[in-house]
């Protein structure tokens, strides 16, 4: 009987030692659910701050996790709550731009001086050495089949021949375009703002600039907030960057010269005005490119989204090839007096063919072949001559066979004898 007593005893002392036990665990593990609720709740007030509409408020996130039961001590994934707006892709989005500031550069070099280096070993150097086109004779015959079909006429029948550069006029009260001005610093401007949008968004983002701080008034720009020029230029798109890089131009421009003028510029030679220009926040080889062919009349074919898509679709650079591949292939194979006729009558094209438009786009309801009276030739002369609608014209480059191109023979390497070429090109 004794030890009957004496084991109830024990077993009611395991018991309690038991219930402490639980007890405890459940005050941490509520613990944990109340520090993970914080977590949630901070990670909510940081979307918040991005215009993420929640779909619960935080506090009552809190109280759903405290009263809700968890099975097993083990650390969850933390899941992206579901929003309106798509929340879950913003956290996500914001997860990637976290891990892309945690990418550390490479020390000692500033972003100008990773995109010098960079430039110095493309500048002199096609990134496709094997590629075999453009040559000479396509470019010169491509040049000339989409200025016929775009109203250019040589000089042997009474023509200007190709589009050509004019130096632009001392000062220009147009807005918009990429360049075509005097001015080292509006041309630069300009460019900036027409990089990724429409020339409508561009024109009507200069525009507003102008009326906002006045006819190439720098220093009112450089002098502003930030946000003041961001709201200036926010119908032209990307206003956050595009402001931020025109007051680092106008900013590192008069630290480095004393004044806000680059008209110096005019008379260095080109790799100088290159790599001064690259030197500049939001300055790439496109934005320089265009200063350079349209403002200081320079040999240099800048690459677009038009002249991009055209070039792979001509089978002048490969399919995958990026812009700045595009930019430096091209300036390599094409011949210099080429370069700018050649930059007008890609984008002209690209923006009046059907066939060679951007997919999904639109063409304008009045988009014609022909050039504006001021740029193609004879344009009033020939008045019996009809305008054609764009949609109702074949493209000339396809009905040349130039489009689509496969199986292109590769240039052999340096010292390699042709056959062995065309086996390396079989085993790839």
């Amino acid at each position: 009987m004794a030890a009957a007593t004496k084991s109830n005893g024990a077993l009611k002392a395991n018991n309690t030692k038991t219930n402490a036990a639980s007890t405890a665990s459940n005050g941490l593990r509520r613990s944990r659910r109340s520090t993970g609720g914080a977590v949630k709740v901070e990670q909510e007030e940081e979307q918040d701050e991005e215009g993420t509409d929640a779909a619960r408020s935080p506090a009552k996130k809190v109280k759903i996790e405290e009263n809700s039961d968890v099975k097993t001590p083990t650390k969850k994934k933390t899941t992206p709550t579901k929003a309106k707006g798509g929340a879950k892709k913003n956290v996500k989005k914001e997860e990637q731009e976290q891990d892309a500031k945690d990418v550390k550069p490479s020390p000692g070099k500033t972003l100008a001086e990773r995109k010098l280096s960079q430039h110095r070993s493309s500048a002199n150097n096609t990134p496709f050495p094997r590629w075999p086109l453009p040559t000479h004779e396509e470019a010169e015959k491509v040049a000339w089949i989409l200025g016929r079909a775009h109203g250019y006429r040589p000089t042997s029948e009474g023509g200007r021949g190709l589009p050509r550069f004019t130096p632009p006029a001392e000062e220009k009260e147009q807005f918009g375009g990429c360049g075509d001005v005097k001015d080292v610093i509006e041309a630069t401007v300009r460019t900036i703002l027409s990089c990724n949008t429409s020339g409508r968004n561009s024109t009507a983002a200069h525009q507003s600039l102008v009326q906002r701080f006045g006819v190439r008034n720098w220093e009112a720009i450089l002098e502003a907030p930030q946000k003041e020029v961001e709201e200036a230029i926010r119908c032209g798109g990307l206003a956050v960057n595009k402001s931020k890089n025109i007051q680092a131009l106008l900013r590192d421009t008069k630290e480095r010269y004393g004044s806000l003028s680059l008209q110096h510029l005019h008379d260095l030679p080109t790799p100088e005005v290159q790599e001064i220009l690259l030197s500049f926040s939001g300055v790439g080889p496109k934005v320089q490119s265009c200063v350079q062919a349209f403002c200081l009349g320079r040999a240099s074919f800048a690459v677009d989204t038009h002249v991009q898509r055209l070039s792979i679709a001509l089978g002048w650079v490969p399919a995958k090839s990026s812009r700045e591949q595009t930019y430096y292939h091209l300036n390599q194979r094409v011949q210099d007096e080429l370069m700018y006729p050649l930059h007008v009558l890609l984008i002209k094209h690209g923006k009046v063919c059907s066939n060679c438009k951007a997919k999904g786009g639109r063409l304008g309801k009045d988009a014609k072949w022909e050039s504006d009276e001021s740029d193609a030739d004879g344009a009033k002369e020939e008045e019996d001559e009809k305008k054609v609608d764009a949609k109702a014209r074949g493209c000339p480059l396809k009905e040349a066979g130039l489009l689509g191109r496969r199986n292109l023979k590769l240039l052999p390497e340096e010292g390699e004898t042709e056959e062995a070429a065309v086996k390396k090109e079989e085993k790839a």
